[in-house]
C-alpha cells in the first residue's frame, strides 16, 4: 500500500445504511449495485468528470464493525443538479492509503482486500473510505480497482 493526499470532490449517486455484522453488507451492497446498474444511473448522473464508479463508505457509527452508509455513484464537477432519488456526497480532502487491485475482480478478491485492511494497523479516520472502479472494470478479468482508506 502507498499513500496520497487528495483534494475534496463530490459524488452523486444512491446510498444505503448497512453493517458488516451477520453478513448484512454482503446482501445490501450487491443489491445497491444492482439498483444502480439496472436504472442505468452511470449514464443519467449529470456533470460526471469520467466513467469511473465510486463505492464510498461513510457515516461510520464507530469502526468497521458498526453500522455505516454505503454510497454508490460517480465523481461530478457540480452538485447543482441532482436527479430525483439520488444524493450527493462530499469526499473530504484527506490523506489516504491506497490498496491497488489489478488482477481482476473474480472470486473473493475485494473481500480479501478489505479483510487485510480491517486486520491492518492503519490509523484510520473513519470519515470516508472508497473504492474506485475504473472504466475497464466492466470486463471483470481486466478490472482495475483502488481502495482509498482515510488516515
Amino acid at each position: 500500500m502507498n499513500s496520497t493526499r487528495l483534494p475534496e470532490f463530490y459524488l452523486i449517486g444512491i446510498k444505503i445504511k448497512t453493517s458488516n455484522q451477520n453478513g448484512q453488507a454482503m446482501k445490501d451492497i450487491p443489491a445497491l449495485w444492482e439498483q444502480f446498474m439496472q436504472a442505468d444511473m452511470p449514464n443519467i448522473i449529470p456533470n460526471k468528470v469520467d466513467q469511473n464508479i465510486y463505492c464510498a463508505y461513510t457515516d461510520y457509527e464507530s469502526d468497521w464493525q458498526a453500522p455505516y452508509t454505503c454510497f454508490l455513484g460517480c465523481k461530478v464537477s457540480s452538485i447543482e443538479e441532482i436527479p430525483e432519488g439520488m444524493h450527493s456526497l462530499l469526499i473530504p480532502a484527506s490523506d489516504y492509503f491506497i490498496k491497488k487491485i489489478e488482477q481482476g475482480l473474480s472470486g473473493e478478491i475485494i473481500g480479501n482486500a478489505w479483510n487485510e485492511i480491517w486486520q491492518s494497523d492503519l490509523k484510520r479516520k473513519y470519515t470516508v473510505d472508497f473504492e474506485v472502479y475504473y472504466e475497464e472494470s466492466n470486463q471483470p478479468d481486466q478490472a482495475k480497482l483502488e481502495i482509498y482508506i482515510a488516515i
